[in-house]
């Protein structure tokens, strides 16, 4: 009888481990077998471990700069170029109203264009007490324009009010008149960029879209501005003479605004459009009235002086849109903005 421990291994006998020309084939193939054993799961291993690191890795970075993000905008309330194309790329919001976002982006334009125009025309802001109130003052007045568009935006679409690639082409190219002369497509990019701080595109959106909507809206459901505007041409001599008349004769309680520039105003200033329709027409001469274009309300504007290097001066009767405004300001009342940055 023989035992088990006896028993011969079934293994293939390869001629005491001399590899022959007839041993070829099996040597490579235990060898083959071997080496599958002792690296194939060591490779798998590996493998899951490195896609498994490259995630964490990825989650991390994309965690570190949402993080940064986050608090360059809502903490640090960043306001420079950068800040501005990473709102432009992630339409992050700055405010809400019922419901709507308000993007970052839109009022980071708003405040951007208005302190470039006023270095530009008064030179930097200081970085005093002085400074911060007012750069707090365009703050302000860029974020609440921010909402206002949101919210015209939102009631367009209710009345059906569209703003076509056509209409923003017309205004685009209104602004490119001045006087008889048509400027150049490049010059004019230049301008707006060196007055505004914005491209092309940003310009368009935010002074000429935007606003388009907030005009066409604004106009639709304000009876009363339009009533007063029109009382107010019918009152004015076709020359101009009787405006500071007219001026004086208005009621205490009139809504109308009597302005006067701040002496000669270059053509690109952020007056509502005053100083280009000024600019566009004689000395003495009223225009018609016309919408401004932040949308905010009428404009009648009378040339007073003009200056040779191109600037104005001008007066003019400004009658408000009140109902855009009031609606928004009741839904400020009823809680149902929400600002996420602290002015």
């Amino acid at each position: 009888m023989k035992l088990p421990w006896g028993r011969k291994s079934k293994k293939k006998d390869l001629g005491g481990g001399v590899v022959t020309n007839n041993t070829l084939d099996e040597h490579r193939e235990v060898l083959l077998k071997s080496a599958n054993r002792k690296f194939k799961y060591q490779v798998q291993y590996e493998r899951h471990r490195v896609i498994i690191n490259t995630i964490i890795i990825l989650v991390l970075l994309v965690a570190s700069a949402t993080t940064l993000g986050w608090y360059s905008l809502y903490v640090a309330r960043m306001e420079n170029n950068a800040a501005f194309l990473l709102t432009r790329a992630v339409p992050v919001p700055v405010a809400t109203i019922n419901g709507h976002r308000v993007r970052y982006s839109d009022y980071l334009a708003q405040f951007i264009a208005s302190v470039n125009v006023v270095e530009r025309q008064e030179g930097a802001i200081p970085r005093d007490e002085d400074g911060d109130r007012q750069r707090a003052y365009y703050r302000r007045g860029a974020l609440d324009n921010a909402i206002i568009d949101t919210y015209a935006r939102r009631l367009a679409r209710e009345l059906g009010i569209r703003v076509t690639r056509q209409d923003i082409q017309e205004a685009l190219e209104r602004r490119r008149l001045v006087g008889e002369i048509v400027i150049g497509e490049a010059d004019f990019e230049r301008i707006i960029r060196d007055n505004y701080g914005l491209s092309l595109s940003e310009y368009i959106r935010a002074f000429i879209e935007l606003p388009l909507f907030r005009q066409r809206v604004a106009e639709a459901i304000d009876d009363r501005a339009r009533a007063i505007i029109s009382d107010l041409q019918s009152q004015l001599n076709d020359d101009g003479s009787n405006f500071e008349e007219v001026a004086e004769n208005l009621p205490d309680d009139s809504i109308v605004v009597v302005e006067q520039s701040p002496g000669p105003v270059d053509i690109m200033a952020l007056d509502g459009g005053r100083a280009i329709v000024a600019h566009n027409q004689e000395v003495g001469q009223v225009s018609d009235p016309f919408i401004s274009r932040s949308g905010s309300g009428f404009f009648i504007v009378k040339t007073t002086d003009k200056t040779r290097d191109g600037r104005v001066e001008y007066l003019s009767f400004f009658v408000p849109f009140t109902e855009l405004e009031s609606r928004v300001q009741r839904h400020r009342d009823e809680g149902r903005i929400r600002e996420f940055i602290n002015l």
